[in-house]
């Protein structure tokens, strides 16, 4: 089949599709990828054909005003009114493209940010469509929307945190809904039928148990990581840096920029100093943490996740699923520091599994805060046995291959 797969989002909302498109060429399909500019190279090194679109998450995070629009750091729920604020101005084009890319197509798959895209263009031409989601994309009485505060207040809060999220995000959004909908209606003016949609959320089961309200298009696969890169080398400075001693701290917060990155900076250096320990800090995309000088801190951009985790005592992250996954993977505790959106519901599932103490929002965090933290997560034997415990299990899941059956089987039945 041609599958096309549209992903809007940063680098962790992209990833899990590169990663599924990998899986479904494997498996003998014509996979094409719309996305943003910046990830063309991630996307070809993969063998998934590209096809850039207007409009970065990266760079809208990259900005004071983009971060507030999405609530960084106090990660609140009114961050949902930003969410697609980088399609202002650009929203008829970033469809346009979308629509180009799908001209062959036989079945769609998008991100849940593409997924009014994804399904206009698919009920067009009468295709299949799937949603890919790495959050529960989905009400339930039994989980709040992501972006608000687990209470345990029961089914009625969770159903009201769900209606809100969608009052939030249309109201911050309506601009670019309704671009895209005079979009649909110029490709497609009389089309109006129902488009079955099969919704995958490429979590562990492990972390996030399938809710029993959700219905059976919507399922729950495992994580969906990427391909083994035999190529893959750990940078020499970083090995020797971590070999050297007692393994050392993680600390990276992935696509995130920071509002005051030199605060950042004094408390990460004065925790690891409280703490009398090392750390590795990765600045990743997002650039958040970078800048040291200590011999007790080594500053990499990038490094392999699945070494280096295996190798730390630790890990302090923003609170990505993507992250998340690798950590659990390699059994390591951790520590949460949320910024926005769903960085909070994964803190909560994480400290819930019992793997990490409780999460620091950004805006409240200090080094005291931090090297507390860090110092519970270490010496609490607790979150480390949690780790090694669920860590098999997880590890033995593969996501990937029962979302392309899960994929095949829905597309077969639709074509």
């Amino acid at each position: 089949m041609r599958i096309t797969l549209i992903a809007f989002g940063t680098r962790g909302d992209v990833t899990p599709l590169v990663a599924l498109g990998s899986r479904l060429r494997a498996a003998g399909h014509r996979v094409r990828l719309v996305t943003h500019a910046e990830f063309e190279a991630f996307v070809t090194r993969h063998g998934i054909d590209f096809d850039p679109i207007d409009g970065s998450y990266q760079r809208f995070v990259a900005t004071h005003e983009g971060r507030r629009a999405l609530g960084v750091p106090y990660s609140t729920p009114i961050g949902l009114t930003g969410l697609f604020n980088p399609f202002r101005g650009c929203a008829e084009a970033v469809f346009r493209t979308s629509w180009h890319a799908c001209a062959d197509a036989d079945a769609i798959v998008s991100s849940p940010v593409a997924a009014i895209v994804g399904t206009s263009i698919a009920r067009a031409k009468n295709v299949p469509m799937a949603v890919a989601s790495p959050i529960p994309p989905l009400g339930s009485r039994y989980l709040p929307a992501p972006v608000f505060p687990p209470l345990p207040l029961g089914p009625a809060y969770n159903s009201l945190t769900h209606f809100l999220s969608q009052f939030l995000v249309r109201r911050g959004a309506s601009q670019v809904f309704d671009a895209w909908t005079r979009e649909a209606h110029r490709v497609a003016p009389a089309s109006n039928r129902p488009v079955p949609t099969l919704t995958l959320v490429a979590v562990s089961p492990v972390l996030l148990p399938r809710p029993i309200d959700w219905p059976g298009t919507t399922q729950v696969t495992g994580f969906w990581f990427l391909p083994d890169e035999t190529t893959r080398t750990i940078p020499p400075e970083v090995r020797a840096f971590v070999e050297a001693g007692p393994p050392p701290i993680c600390l990276g917060f992935g696509s995130m920029a920071d509002d005051s990155p030199q605060e950042l900076r004094a408390i990460v250096c004065d925790a690891v100093a409280r703490l009398k320990a090392r750390a590795v800090v990765v600045g990743g995309s997002g650039g958040a943490l970078h800048g040291f000088d200590s011999e007790n801190i080594c500053e990499v951009p990038f490094v392999d996740y699945d070494w280096l985790f295996r190798n730390v005592s630790v890990v302090v992250h923003q609170g990505g699923a993507g992250t998340a996954a690798f950590c659990l993977t390699a059994g390591v505790p951790q520590v949460v520091v949320p910024y926005c959106l769903d960085h909070t519901f994964w803190a909560w599932r994480l400290a819930k599994l019992g793997v990490a103490p409780p999460s620091i929002k950004r805006h409240r965090l200090t080094a005291a805060a931090m090297s507390d933290a860090i110092r519970h997560a270490i010496e609490d034997p607790s979150f480390r046995a949690r780790a090694a415990e669920v860590a098999p299990a997880i590890s033995a899941e593969n996501g990937l291959e029962r979302a392309v059956q899960l994929l095949e089987d829905h597309f077969s039945r639709r074509a």
